[in-house]
């Protein structure tokens, strides 16, 4: 695992690109100064950035779970298997980890 406040290193066949991601983006993706994830350190820095500012950093809070009319079973069910997982990643892993897909109708 890489710190935060490492660069990440890219890998692309047999060479390895050291990059680092701004401070701003290390500072969302590791508010308490926890380890980078693997998963993340392993993607591009480009793409990581993308990521983070798109979704990551949309302006919190102008869209809540009642701003949603209708639709509660849906609603439920996207907390459930997305929402939770992401909150608390290890009560969801090995026989309780989440479905790799979720089909809404």
């Amino acid at each position: 695992r890489g710190s935060c406040g490492a660069g990440l290193q890219t890998k692309r066949g047999d060479d390895t690109q050291e990059s680092t991601l701004p401070p701003a983006i290390l500072a969302k993706l590791c508010p308490q100064g926890q380890p980078l994830p693997d998963a993340i350190a392993q993607l591009e820095p480009a793409i990581v950035e993308r990521v983070v500012s798109e979704i990551l950093d949309s302006k919190v809070g102008s869209v809540t779970w009642d701003s949603i009319a209708g639709l509660q079973m849906a609603k439920d069910t996207v907390r459930e298997v997305v929402v939770w997982p992401m909150m608390n990643p290890e009560l969801f892993s090995g026989f309780r980890a989440p479905p790799k897909g979720l089909l809404l109708f």
